[in-house]
């Protein structure tokens, strides 16, 4: 992931070192998201509304 490279660069190159050791804390401790390919190929199946689609907005 990008944004924890982010962050461990920035952590090395700054006075902020302690931040290595907090984020491999949060690392083991911060369970991954167990997200099936079902749930994911799901979301695209809902249709986009737009605003003048929607029959709810009057104006």
């Amino acid at each position: 992931n990008l944004l924890r490279l982010i962050f461990v660069v920035i952590s090395l190159m700054s006075a902020a070192f302690p931040g290595i050791l907090v984020y491999l804390i949060l690392w083991l401790v911060i369970p991954k998201q167990q997200q099936s390919r079902v749930d994911y190929v799901q979301g695209y199946n809902q249709p986009v509304k737009t605003v003048y689609e929607d029959q709810s907005i009057k104006r």
